[in-house]
């Protein structure tokens, strides 16, 4: 039970609909437009090595959890959970930087 709670909490780092929701109209972040968010993310991901885009497009486009990305490419899971973390730690931190606060609800 613990497992997926922090599994569907990784998801929602990099869901885009969290941050721009039409449903929360009237909050802070709802100033945000979803092409500037889009934006936003696409130059943060630019920002990242090759194999860092690789790991978050095998976890996001793929659906691949972090033993069967750790098996195509030779890792540990472990350690491709460790990659993630902190590639989505990176980009919350470019996100807040070209976004400021009213990325994040």
């Amino acid at each position: 039970m613990a497992n997926n709670r922090r599994k569907v909490g990784r998801r929602n780092h990099l869901e885009l609909a969290a941050i721009q929701d039409p449903a929360v109209e009237g909050t802070a972040h709802s100033a945000l437009s979803l092409k500037e968010v889009h934006a936003a993310l696409h130059a943060c991901l630019e920002t990242l090595p090759d194999h860092g885009r690789n790991l978050l497009r095998l976890r996001y486009e793929e659906d691949l959890d972090s033993d069967a990305i750790g098996s195509q490419l030779g890792r540990e899971g472990n350690a491709v959970r460790q990659s993630l973390f902190r590639l989505r730690e990176i980009l919350r931190n470019c996100l807040d930087g070209r976004l400021g606060s009213q990325a994040w609800p």
